[in-house]
């Protein structure tokens, strides 16, 4: 049991931030946060912090007693590992609770906290330099104006990210979903060789950049529906279908079946469809927040993430055609229909491991 000292201290911060956490005042009210969850709220120059954390990063707590100097301990270390700022302006703690969990939680603890800047903050960066703890920790920030919530924001913090702004410019917003977009197409292997597999079968410009058009505007339009929540559909189907697809382009090329620019383009922007739901499903599942964060900024992060992609794809189909222009000048007489099969029979023995894993 909590000493009646440090439950009338959490009251009263309970009471200070009874909004934050949505559901009145009280302590019975603020304590069932969920684990790895967390709120910040915006109020002039105060922001008003409640989460629950890791242990793992407060070892100094006791959850048998209270008493010692553990709560002071783990203040300070809750000072030392959180950091608000503005800009080069950083806020100061002016007060930090750190306690057991009361619902009988052993890996995790509750922290209020109360911090202030010199001057109502335009943005909001938080560091959280809890680098031992491996789970992911999500906060929802919300800017408070004459007592009404006011804009709202969602962001995913980690080991890997440990920094995170809210309610920043919209350009700087736009340029971190481009990045994320970027990234995930170059981290996305089964993206990237069903593109390789699709270029290499027939090297002219205009089909690639027919192609690419169509597969961008296909996988982003099944993309967008399936951030916004309006279309789903199970990863259990749809990463299989993925692999299918690179089997289908690869085994259509080594068939030596060829079609029609235009039936072609049909082709791939249908296979398109899958891939903007496999784009989703990657960045839903990511710790990067960004599929949380498209829910705040739908059209900035559905346009900038499809940005991203377009990038890496056009970053994939020049240096691809730089290598093809490198080996036409090596051997001018060799037949490159050779190696255009070779790569083909390696995408579909790829592609077909892949989906005997996946299903």
């Amino acid at each position: 049991m909590l000493s009646s000292r440090i439950c009338l201290r959490l009251w009263a911060i309970a009471i200070t931030l009874g909004g934050l956490v949505g559901v009145g005042v009280g302590v019975a009210q603020a304590h069932p946060m969920p684990a790895g969850q967390g709120t910040l709220n915006m109020v002039g120059q105060r922001v008003y912090f409640v989460a629950s954390l890791s242990r793992v990063d407060f070892p100094g707590l006791s959850a048998a007693s209270t008493a010692s100097k553990g709560p002071q301990e783990t203040a300070a270390q809750f000072e030392q590992a959180v950091v608000l700022r503005d800009g080069q302006e950083r806020a100061q703690w002016k007060e930090v609770l750190v306690l057991p969990s009361a619902h009988d939680d052993p890996d995790h603890v509750l922290a209020m906290a109360v911090a202030e800047f010199a001057q109502p903050p335009h943005t909001l960066e938080v560091q959280m330099d809890l680098v031992q703890a491996q789970e992911v920790i999500t906060l929802r920030a919300t800017r408070t104006q004459d007592g009404q919530p006011g804009s709202k924001e969602v962001g995913m913090l980690s080991s890997a990210k440990p920094q995170f702004v809210f309610f920043a410019p919209w350009w700087q917003r736009l340029a971190a979903f481009v990045h994320e977009g970027f990234v995930h197409i170059m981290e996305g292997w089964d993206h990237l060789l069903f593109l390789v597999a699709l270029l290499a079968t027939g090297i002219t410009l205009r089909r690639w950049a027919t192609l690419l058009t169509g597969f961008t505007l296909s996988h982003g339009l099944t993309f967008g529906l399936a951030s916004l929540g309006w279309v789903q559909a199970p990863s259990a189907l749809v990463e299989p279908a993925i692999a299918a697809s690179i089997a289908l382009v690869a085994c259509l090329h080594l068939l030596g079946v060829r079609m029609r620019l235009r039936w072609e383009l049909a082709l791939v922007m249908a296979l398109g469809l899958i891939h903007g739901l496999g784009f989703a499903s990657a960045l839903q599942s990511s710790a990067e927040g960004a599929s949380a964060l498209i829910q705040s900024y739908p059209v900035l992060g559905i346009v900038g993430f499809n940005l991203g992609v377009e990038a890496g794809q056009a970053v994939v189909a020049a240096v691809l055609f730089a290598l093809v222009r490198g080996l036409q000048r090596l051997a001018p007489q060799a037949r490159h229909l050779q190696w255009q099969r070779g790569l083909s029979a390696v995408a579909a023995t790829v592609a077909c491991y892949w989906l005997l894993q996946r299903v």
